[in-house]
């Protein structure tokens, strides 16, 4: 049953890299088989706690808490993640009211337990049974670790993607050329998609500089950047060209592109 329920999370918690996403089943399976209701807080740098809960009923919900994470014991080096801290157990009775969800009922054990990232702390899971329930055996304790070390590693990993992500997505709306237009009645179109499905950013790019009152001549830019000596993609060799799109070409502007 446990190995069971291990492998089972692992499919659930790797079938997704949204952050909120694995939040939402780290709670729901800690509810189902751990607890009778389970909290999932991140850690962050804003005043207010970001909190996935899932109660007594199954239902999941995102909140936030207005409190600082040491005003509850252990959580704050939980959420810190270094140094490793085991679980902590805390008196039911010095909960704060944010820790318990509505309609759970008195809480008659209470645990926090880290989830460990890759090299950075990816939150804390908090671990709730009612009065009547027995408490945390030793083995479920460590039932619960083996389960949050997954979570953490599934949570870290949606994380450094939703970062990735919004690097690569910066990087694409910098460097996308303007609008092309017709230029001496000729259309000019193009797009700008990476050369494998796996990436978001390619080295390439292309420019068009329509006539000036200097150049009478439209100059179309076409760069590639080999992989093996891949530069960004807002090289110096692109800046330079447009700082100098009314030199002769290909002398003057390959000679400040250092070709």
């Amino acid at each position: 049953m446990r190995t069971r329920f291990l492998t089972e999370a692992s499919s659930a918690l790797l079938a997704s890299l949204n952050v909120s996403r694995c939040m939402e089943v780290t709670a729901r399976l800690a509810t189902e088989h751990l607890a009778d209701a389970a909290l999932v807080v991140a850690p962050t740098a804003a005043k207010k706690l970001p909190l996935v809960v899932c109660d007594h009923v199954g239902e999941v919900t995102h909140t936030t808490a207005a409190a600082a994470p040491d005003t509850v014991p252990g959580l704050a080096e939980a959420l810190r993640g270094f140094p490793p801290v085991p679980s902590r157990w805390i008196d039911p009775a010095a909960a704060p009211q944010w820790l318990v969800p509505p309609g759970f009922g008195e809480v008659g054990s209470l645990v926090i337990t880290p989830l460990p990232g890759h090299g950075v702390p990816a939150g804390a899971l908090v671990l709730l049974r009612r009065s009547h329930k027995a408490a945390f055996t030793d083995a479920e304790e460590a039932l619960a670790g083996l389960f949050a070390a997954r979570a953490g590693a599934a949570m870290s990993a949606a994380r450094l993607y939703a970062e990735q992500n919004s690097i690569s997505d910066t990087l694409m709306r910098e460097l996308l050329p303007p609008t092309l237009r017709q230029v001496q009645g000729v259309e000019f179109a193009g797009g700008y998609r990476p050369s494998k499905d796996s990436e978001r950013v390619g080295g390439d790019f292309y420019d068009v500089h329509p006539p000036t009152d200097d150049s009478p001549e439209t100059l179309a830019v076409l760069g590639t950047w080999p992989a093996r000596v891949w530069k960004p993609p807002c090289s110096p060799a692109r800046s330079a060209i447009r700082c100098t799109p009314c030199c002769p070409w290909p002398t003057t502007t390959a000679r400040c592109c250092g070709c």
